[in-house]
């Protein structure tokens, strides 16, 4: 990032020396292995046989950590009336990517693009910061002051004028004399002259971000409450069609940052694929992506990937667009689990078991009680989030290379959504309700440094992931792979069910469902004493 490079060169700190892509594109930075792992299980032949029953018994020591994997007893083969190769036809399995520009998917936002403008700025003049800039022990953000500035006029007017007190209570500090000299002080040494420069930041109007519905998902970067709703894009976004080339970009579009699809929050619409063609173009891209010096295509391993994926995503100038086919419901798309599978952990059956109440909805709901279907390649990413409703949910890998895992207890969730907003203060400044759109991406070290508890997991295929209650969860691809993924609450839920909907209220937020009615509908409906008992 801009602004730390800034820092180091302000703290005089020695800088690292430029990357070599060749060099070091390909290395393993262990620091990842060290994130703690989820919990694991593996249950035993007759405790696979209720898979809600099996959840409830290790929830209390799951729960803590957010998520968990659950491997079955057996192969797929031994518990499924027929795999996934049986079910699905790869030639006949149509369905809609969203474009992903990795590189955008932790953007610093609008503060980024000018701590990165002021340091081509202090480079062409050969200046430097003068200092961390600090008033009475407290970090004074450039990009807060110039903006406070540059609202008020500029630094002559608000001096003209006497307007430095304004400023420093905009910065949450007390407008006393000493604090005003120090504020003025640290905008003249740092600021000033850029301010006057034509190479000079504009302060962007504020403007009301697109809604989710408007915009699709989409995630961008540059170089509360603890929710979440999925949105499919608009029915009126168009469909890129592009030619199958062999560039490390899975498309032909606009590679401008600025371009509307970097401007708003969501992920642009992608081209149409079957599973054959999909397979073929994210393979290529991965084989380009993955080269030696010399122009070898190598075989990276999960570490390999994973370090790569946090290098484009937190130090990347380069893009690297992916797609990704997320969201697919399997009413109009097909099912991984086949028609005549009845075993209990078949996804389609599963929400409806006799202990999970949202067999007491008036109706089915896509993504809820409908599973969905998800399409990854290499770095393809399903971004921070937690379940509408804070449900459980649960995902089945298909088939294909393993996903990477992140997540955090709802025990944390608050301090996880203080970390995500002080990592992206404009953002959240722009978008209120930024973590409810699925768009960023924030590495589970910088979450760790910041005191935010995160577990990290790798799924392979055949196994399960659960995620608990209000737990924040995401991760990538590495790897073309096929899952699923359903929604399910268990009498447990029913508190948080209690807290969504205050929560929920309070941001103005439409649930999926009535909780009441849902509620109101078991105690009329629940004939099972033991099941009332809640």
């Amino acid at each position: 990032m801009c602004l730390q490079k800034m820092e180091r060169e302000a703290a005089k700190l020695t800088p690292k020396l430029p990357k070599v892509k060749e060099e070091s594109h390909f290395r393993e930075d262990k620091k990842y292995r060290t994130i703690p792992a989820a919990p694991e299980f593996r249950p035993t032949i007759e405790e696979f046989k209720d898979p809600l029953e099996y959840i409830n018994s290790i929830r209390f020591k799951a729960q803590k950590y957010g998520i968990c994997k659950i491997i079955p007893p057996t192969p797929q083969s031994d518990w499924l009336a027929k795999t996934f190769s049986e079910t699905i036809k790869p030639d006949d399995f149509f369905f809609q990517t969203k474009r992903q520009n990795v590189r955008w998917l932790a953007r610093r936002g609008v503060s980024d693009e000018f701590y990165c403008k002021l340091t081509e700025f202090l480079k062409k003049t050969h200046k430097e910061l003068k200092a961390i800039p600090r008033v009475n022990s407290k970090r004074i953000q450039l990009y807060f002051l110039y903006k406070a500035v540059a609202n008020a006029g500029g630094f002559d007017n608000v001096t003209t004028h006497s307007l430095w007190g304004d400023i420093a209570s905009d910065l949450k500090l007390a407008p006393i004399p000493t604090v005003i000299d120090q504020l003025k002080s640290i905008y003249r040494d740092n600021l000033y002259d850029f301010e006057q420069s034509p190479d000079r930041f504009i302060i962007p109007s504020k403007k009301s971000a697109p809604s989710a519905l408007q915009s699709g998902m989409r995630a961008v970067k540059a170089g509360g409450m603890g929710m979440q709703c999925v949105s499919a894009p608009s029915n009126d976004a168009p469909i890129h069609h592009f030619s199958s080339d062999t560039e490390t970009d899975t498309d032909t579009d606009n590679e401008n940052p600025g371009a509307d699809e970097e401007e708003s929050f969501g992920f642009a619409t992608g081209r149409i694929y079957s599973l054959t063609s999909f397979k073929k173009q994210a393979s290529r891209f991965q084989r380009d992506w993955f080269r030696t010096p010399g122009g070898t295509p190598i075989k990276p391993n999960l570490a390999q990937i994973e370090t790569e994926y946090w290098n484009i995503v937190e130090n990347s100038t380069d893009h690297c667009r992916v797609h990704y086919g997320s969201d697919l419901d399997v009413k109009s798309h097909g099912s991984g689990f086949h028609l005549d599978s009845t075993n209990p952990w078949n996804l389609n059956i599963l929400p409806t078991l006799p202990k999970s109440l949202l067999r007491f909805l008036p109706e089915h709901v896509s993504g809820i009680t409908i599973p969905m279907m998800y399409v990854g390649m290499v770095f393809s990413t399903f971004c921070w989030h937690v379940e509408d409703d804070y449900l459980y949910s649960i995902n089945f890998l298909h088939h294909g290379a393993p996903k990477l895992w992140y997540g955090v207890s709802s025990f944390f969730c608050t301090q996880f959504e203080q970390a995500m907003k002080e990592a992206l203060p404009d953002l959240f400044e722009i978008q209120p309700d930024l973590l409810h759109h699925l768009t960023t991406m924030l590495s589970p070290t910088e979450l760790i440094a910041a005191g935010v508890p995160v577990v990290r997991a790798v799924q392979n295929p055949g196994e399960f992931m659960v995620t608990f209650p209000q737990a924040y969860h995401g991760g990538l691809n590495t790897g073309f792979n096929v899952a699923e993924a359903v929604n399910f609450a268990t009498p447990d839920w029913l508190p948080f069910g209690s807290l969504v909907v205050r929560n929920y209220k309070l941001l103005k937020r439409t649930h999926i469902f009535s909780n009441i009615e849902l509620i109101v509908n078991a105690l009329q409906l629940e004939r099972n004493p033991s099941s009332v008992k809640w």
